[in-house]
């Protein structure tokens, strides 16, 4: 049996999964009101073996960040790395080069020289050289013992409603572009750098990276991370259609009928999700991580059922968190209300400084 642990970090993520066999993987280490809380409670305490980054957000892998000037623990160990692929469709690669320079933007970095993607700062921070891999539903991938079966984004995206936020996306980030001129030099400078090749590789590949910890430990080359500055109207609106597209292109996966994590992804990918577990016959789940902090719910996953369905959830969504989740678990848990998770609860795999509460009234 694998355990599960989802720390309170707010609006934000930073899940630790335990399998069978003592592997352990984090999935993601964000937060939009304390990515130091990710870190010391995501990264810190679960010390993982692979990371799973679940969707280009800064506020899923912002906690990372924190590592350079608090050094809460030793140089991370991570083996391995997996994020979801960005699936094939029209003006794929200007997507994710709008993202990449959005989060440059949001940083405080004006050059796009700071390593503001998720795997730059991974290999920037870890003491060794890791794999990664980008992943499309349909992959099945072994960790200790575990297999996670891949069940979002697809390979090719040809959903006309998800194509139509990506478009809305594309545009707002242009017309940003052209009213700043720092976010039109970072972009151009990240299309040099070629850093949107990894996220948009052929499928089923691993790649390879150096992990810089060891050196930037002995040179003592830790920067402090830039200031986030504020945004414009036109930025922010860029900023939040980006968002948006993102959650559309969220990773969901299963490890058999054990746990259910379904990323941010909204409601018309949680139907899809819902319908090929329904194929499998895989209805009845140990654990389901909710969409996007219990707030995305959608009709069908009342076909579904868990003994557990846990929303990593802060102050600022925590009245947005949908109700109908009762309809599916026996026990309703919201890090917001019951702090520190961790199921089976029989013994601690890490350090719960809070005392384990069963949320059983909700709103």
């Amino acid at each position: 049996m694998i355990t599960v642990y989802v720390p309170d970090v707010g609006d934000g993520l930073a899940a630790g999964i335990r399998t069978i066999r003592d592997y352990r993987i984090e999935i993601d280490c964000g937060s939009k009101q304390s990515p130091d809380a990710a870190l010391e409670k995501g990264l810190a305490r679960i010390n993982p073996q692979a990371f799973f980054v679940s969707h280009f957000h800064l506020d899923h892998y912002n906690g990372l960040f924190q590592w350079e000037h608090s050094r809460p623990c030793p140089f991370p160990m991570i083996e391995q790395a997996f994020f979801p692929r960005v699936p094939v469709f029209p003006q794929r690669e200007t997507l994710m080069r709008f993202m990449l320079a959005m989060n440059h933007w949001i940083l405080g970095d004006t050059t796009g020289s700071m390593e503001a993607d998720f795997l730059g700062v991974l290999s920037r921070i870890n003491f060794r050289s890791f794999r990664y891999r980008s992943l499309s539903a349909g992959e099945t991938i072994q960790l200790g013992g575990a297999q996670l079966d891949v069940l979002w984004p697809p390979r090719v995206l040809d959903d006309e409603r998800s194509l139509k936020v990506i478009r809305t996306a594309i545009s707002d980030f242009e017309a940003a572009r052209e009213e700043d001129e720092v976010l039109r030099r970072i972009y151009e400078a990240i299309g040099e750098k070629g850093e949107i090749r990894p996220y948009v590789g052929d499928e089923g590949q691993w790649g390879e990276l150096p992990g810089h910890g060891e050196r930037l430990r002995m040179r003592g080359d830790v920067p402090f991370p830039m200031e986030p500055r504020e945004l414009r109207d036109a930025v922010k609106r860029a900023n939040d259609s980006l968002r948006s597209a993102a959650n559309h292109l969220s990773l969901a996966f299963h490890e058999d009928n054990r746990l259910l994590f379904l990323g941010d992804l909204e409601s018309n990918q949680i139907k899809q999700v819902v319908s090929v577990l329904l194929s499998k016959d895989r209805d009845h789940f140990f654990v389901i991580i909710t969409p996007h902090h219990g707030t995305h719910w959608q009709q069908d996953l009342d076909r579904l059922r868990a003994w557990y369905a846990i929303s990593s959830v802060g102050e600022g969504l925590f009245r947005h968190v949908s109700p109908d989740f009762k309809l599916l678990a026996e026990e309703c848990l919201l890090t917001y209300l019951n702090g520190d998770i961790e199921v089976p609860a029989s013994f601690p795999w890490w350090p719960v400084p809070r005392p384990f509460r069963h949320w059983r009234y909700f709103l």
